[in-house]
């Protein structure tokens, strides 16, 4: 049982690259190199769809929520290295740990493709 909640951690982190790299390479039309550090590829891409949490205009709670979006991918990006079968584990994780680690990683790729999705067919309508 222990080896599904290590790989479910790894596949977590997966995730959230992979959908990432993908969108990089639709608005851009490349993949850059992501050296393994997660948070350095989020923090590329919410330039591309304007994610700044700090961006005027924003509502407060939405600024919040974005916020939490970024501890979301930086947590998940330290557990992987800490506590999954990629490396050597520093700790044992529960399952609900993976659980957690599994239901936000579906979250913030949910919300991330969603919100690309809305931009693009925000910006194709402008155009008609």
């Amino acid at each position: 049982m222990e080896y599904l909640i290590y790989g479910a951690i790894t596949n977590a982190r997966a995730l959230i690259e992979e959908v990432l790299l993908e969108i990089e390479e639709r608005l851009t039309g490349q993949r850059e190199k992501n050296g393994g550090e997660i948070s350095a590829l989020y923090n590329r891409i919410k330039k591309l769809i304007n994610f700044d949490s700090g961006q005027e205009g924003l509502n407060d709670s939405l600024k919040q929520i974005l916020q939490g979006l970024n501890s979301i991918v930086v947590g998940i990006g330290r557990l992987r290295t800490k506590a999954s079968d990629s490396q050597a584990r520093e700790y044992k994780p529960n399952e609900h740990h993976a659980r957690l680690a599994v239901n936000s990683a579906m979250t913030f790729t949910s919300f991330i493709i969603e919100s690309y999705s809305y931009q693009q067919n925000k910006k194709n309508k402008a155009y008609i």
